[in-house]
């Protein structure tokens, strides 16, 4: 499930050469002319190019934006997932070639043979939650729990190699990550990632009132307005994070100098391997799917 959130931009852009000032202010004026709210950092080679920020993290209170503030970033907690599994494949404690069999055993035969690999490239047939407008489950939830259901459901398969987005594979991960582990998903990538490169405003979601940053749409009158909060400790692994802009300079730095896990690891993250066979709303026909 791809959920609607505040943004953090990362946003690039190239402008003929002109003075930092003018650049700035066309930079303003930009986000300003879109009615853009968040906050903005753009860098070029390793260095600065403009950071700004823009409108309310809390439209209630009039709370200003700024640079400190955390927001959920939906599915980029998918990229933290799949770094995870290929941390725990470098310690020698799981293989992407590993059934999912092997960790949740009670699955059916037709499940329990998709492999890590499968789930990582969205390639295992397993259908995501877009897909089951009917489906229920009381929250919170862990991935056992997720499990438990599929098998009391019999929820619906789709063809294996072929690229179907799927929510459901990451939650999945998350939970053969606790496993492996032997810790939740938070601890591990608390201990593993966030601490290790300063990530102080980046962390896993429990509850509304741990953000400051609310989120907002912006309806057909024009004004802002808050978006019923749903719990999302239903989607560890796919979308429980919350995060902010300095945060994921970092990360993209860490990715930059190949940090943390092993270079034969970032060259599996990048790999191309499954093609998208479809346009939609949020993939296009032609590109293919790796694991970052």
């Amino acid at each position: 499930m791809r959920l609607p959130f505040s943004c953090v931009l990362l946003f690039v852009v190239t402008l003929t050469s002109c003075s930092h000032e003018d650049r700035k202010q066309a930079y303003d004026d930009y986000f300003t002319s879109k009615g853009f709210n968040g906050q903005v950092y753009i860098s070029r080679n390793g260095g600065i190019v403009y950071q700004n920020t823009f409108g309310n993290s809390n439209f209630e209170t009039k709370k200003a934006t700024s640079s400190d503030d955390s927001y959920l970033i939906g599915s980029i907690t998918k990229q933290f997932t799949s770094f995870s599994i290929l941390m725990l494949q470098d310690r020698g404690l799981l293989s992407t070639k590993d059934s999912i069999g092997k960790y949740f055993p009670k699955l059916l035969k037709h499940w329990s043979g998709i492999t890590i690999h499968e789930l990582l490239s969205h390639s295992s047939g397993i259908p995501d939650f877009d897909d089951l407008p009917n489906f229920t489950i009381a929250v919170p939830y862990s991935a056992d729990d997720l499990v438990n259901k599929i098998i009391a459901d019999s929820l619906p398969f789709f063809k294996k190699g072929k690229f179907r987005y799927s929510s459901i594979s990451f939650v999945i991960l998350g939970g053969i990550i606790e496993k492996v582990s032997g810790t939740n998903y938070c601890d591990f990538l608390t201990k593993n990632i966030f601490s290790p490169l300063q990530m102080t405003k980046t962390g896993c979601i429990t509850n509304e009132n741990e953000l400051v940053t609310k989120g907002y749409a912006k309806y057909d009158e024009g004004a802002f307005k808050k978006v019923p909060y749903s719990s999302l400790t239903y989607s560890v692994g796919n979308s429980n994070l919350y995060s902010n802009v300095n945060d994921l300079i970092k990360w993209n730095s860490c990715i930059k100098a190949g940090k943390l896990i092993s270079y034969s690891a970032y060259q599996k993250w990048f790999s191309r391997y499954t093609e998208i066979q479809e346009q939609s709303e949020y993939e296009d026909k032609g590109d293919y799917i790796g694991y970052a």
